[in-house]
């Protein structure tokens, strides 16, 4: 059994990528702290100015979620996209593209040098955005299957009533197009791992060589099938590793975290402290997010490097594991020595608490800065929502704003009313905009005529008023 498990996930290969990332995790380190500042410092604002400047919105307010969908889909909503993700993308391949290059040397015992790799990658940027676009671009077209198929589903089973009815009533329509909408998914996962399985090696490839993006694709898709699906189970194995580790450890740290603040509200209950807390905690959290996201993705990217060479025929044995994790013990014990580490946690705390208070002094005290407490759709339950007892319940409240939804009818009546239909009001499919004012009324009473119900009557928004 221990034999098959490690021909079929290859948890020896796993275990010796790892010792590769102790040996080499201070260039690995040095080079993702310099990915992050790049992104943080030139590539953020870049972006966020591109993306805020209205030039993918020509000019057009995009309210609500119809409206949204709709942009999205238009040349300029696939444009932002496009724009986006490549950004994004392109920190996470030049992120990649270090650690390849930092494997790379080692394997063929080159050395280390993070000024060469620097300026190789540097130099390859526009080339590696050009790589990302492509990537996005087929990203979108291969989830065009996916999308037609939810929106067939939803066409077929959903789009007989407003959405709202479904959610709310959960009719046997809801659960078949659940059914098949997984089912479908499912067969999309499944097609498109084996996708991603036979180009799996084309990103090292691509970056190796000279290579075009359609020459490194027929490099990877010669390479045997059944290795390249061995070697996806391999990579997803690890994914799924890291992500349970950051649960965990999120989890823990939130629990923790947690237990600490509430001692501190029901035995301090100071909000300067609890403020000063709080901010012990977020910076806990940021740097141990930051040292599992560094740990996860130099490993994968080790993986798939070695992975890479590997079917290259070249030899990628990783240094001998007691050696290397001496060296891991010994700095961690080097760090962890009693002197260093009291103060360093004395200097973040001190820091922390030091900024935390000033922040605090520094939160205007105005009165139009408290928070504004807004009813939805005109008042709390148990009263029915968008009704004038509901307005009436949210007025005895300390409620300072009422938010209504509104349809406009046939007849040009303003209906307050949040369905596109009356399904959930009078169990009718007639539509709002499709009917009459006095028709909508009379379907309503209809369907409580002893006036029973919650809810036998519209309001319009002259009533409201």
């Amino acid at each position: 059994m221990h034999k098959i498990l490690q021909r079929v996930l290859q948890t020896k290969f796993i275990r010796s990528t790892w010792r590769r990332l102790i040996h080499l995790w201070k260039p690995m380190a040095a080079w993702t702290v310099l990915v992050w500042a790049i992104i943080a410092i030139i590539l953020a604002p870049i972006s966020s100015a591109v993306l805020g400047l209205e030039f993918f919105r020509s000019d057009k307010l995009v309210i609500g979620n119809e409206k949204l969908i709709s942009w999205l889909l238009s040349p300029y909503g696939i444009g932002y996209i496009l724009l986006g993700a490549s950004l994004t993308l392109t920190a996470w391949v030049i992120r990649f593209a270090g650690i390849f290059q930092i494997i790379r040397n080692d394997i063929f015992s080159q050395g280390v040098n993070f000024k060469n790799i620097t300026l190789r990658i540097i130099s390859r940027t526009h080339i590696l955005f050009r790589l990302c676009l492509f990537i996005v671009a087929a990203a979108l077209v291969l989830a065009l299957p996916l999308v037609a198929g939810f929106t067939a589903i939803y066409g077929f089973f959903l789009d007989t009533y407003d959405i709202n009815y479904y959610l709310s009533q959960t009719p046997l329509e809801w659960y078949l197009a659940l059914l098949i909408g997984i089912i479908w998914a499912i067969f999309w996962l499944l097609a498109t791992a084996y996708l991603i399985a036979r180009s799996l090696l084309a990103l090292p490839d691509y970056l190796h060589t000279q290579k075009s993006i359609p020459e490194s694709l027929t490099y990877a898709w010669k390479k045997d099938r059944k290795q390249s699906q061995i070697n996806l189970r391999t990579i997803l194995l690890v994914i799924g590793g890291w992500i349970v580790i950051r649960l965990v450890a999120d989890s823990l740290l939130f629990i923790v975290g947690g237990e600490v603040i509430g001692w501190i509200n029901s035995h301090i209950q100071s909000i300067r402290i609890i403020a000063m807390a709080t901010g012990i905690f977020v910076l806990g959290s940021v740097l141990l997010d930051a040292l599992i996201s560094f740990l996860g993705f130099s490993h994968i990217s080790a993986l798939i490097t070695t992975l890479y060479y590997r079917e290259s025929g070249v030899s990628t044995t990783a240094p001998r594991s007691r050696t290397k994790f001496k060296k891991l013990a010994s700095l961690t014990k080097s760090l962890f020595r009693p002197k260093r580490f009291i103060t360093s946690i004395t200097i973040i705390t001190a820091s922390s608490l030091l900024a935390s208070g000033y922040l605090i002094e520094q939160v205007p005290k105005a009165e139009t800065d408290k928070v504004k407490i807004a009813a939805h759709r005109a008042g709390p339950p148990t009263a029915p929502e968008n009704t004038i007892e509901a307005l009436n319940t949210t007025l005895k409240t300390d409620a300072e704003y009422a938010e209504i939804d509104v349809q406009l009818s046939l007849d040009s009546v303003v209906v307050v009313a949040h369905d596109l239909d009356l399904m959930r009001i009078a169990n009718s499919p007639a539509r709002i905009s499709e009917s009459n004012f006095t028709k909508l009324q009379k379907i309503v009473r209809k369907a409580d005529p002893k006036g029973t119900a919650q809810r036998n009557t519209l309001s319009t928004l002259d009533d409201f008023l």
